[in-house]
């Protein structure tokens, strides 16, 4: 899983959504952030197409890997937002971003027009970062570690998980 951040808008909305869009924006492209996920729900599905979207996301240089504008049915769109805990009724704002881990738990809700809460959100994003990203290498069962592999990655500072396979074929 990736870490990702979730928010509710609507492409029509001259003055909230699109602050909020460009609070992600700043969030989207900072290189410290790059292995985060941002996905914007659209909650004026008639009006937001992927096509329409599609478009609105090229106005924040939105990189369509990391950044996803989503729409579909009100119905899934309003069970998307109990489970994240934030309205998403047609056309209602919320000034929240969702963390969430890589396993998909909510790890905090942030407004993104106070600054306090996204230096909170962006220290929270780094540490979800951290938990996911590998430290250690680890080997497979089915692979079999010569000496010299063992070496170089001891000295790398890299240490080795050997499986107890590996320990009965030595």
């Amino acid at each position: 899983g990736r870490v990702w951040v979730a928010s509710t808008f609507f492409s029509s909305c001259p003055h909230e959504c699109r602050a909020m869009n460009q609070t992600i924006a700043a969030l989207h492209h900072d290189p410290n952030l790059s292995d985060v996920v941002f996905v914007s729900i659209s909650v004026d599905p008639t009006i937001d197409t992927p096509e329409d979207l599609r478009e609105y996301a090229k106005l924040f240089k939105a990189d369509e890997k990391r950044w996803l504008f989503l729409t579909g049915q009100m119905a899934d769109v309003h069970k998307l937002g109990r489970k994240l805990g934030i309205t998403a009724r047609t056309k209602t704002h919320t000034a929240r971003l969702i963390a969430l881990d890589a396993a998909g738990n909510i790890r905090g809700h942030f407004t993104y027009n106070n600054a306090a809460e996204m230096r909170k959100l962006k220290e929270l994003l780094a540490e979800l970062i951290e938990e996911v990203r590998p430290d250690v290498m680890h080997v497979h069962h089915w692979l079999r570690l010569t000496n010299d592999l063992v070496r170089q990655g001891a000295q790398r500072g890299v240490p080795v998980l050997l499986t107890m396979h590996d320990f009965i074929a030595s």
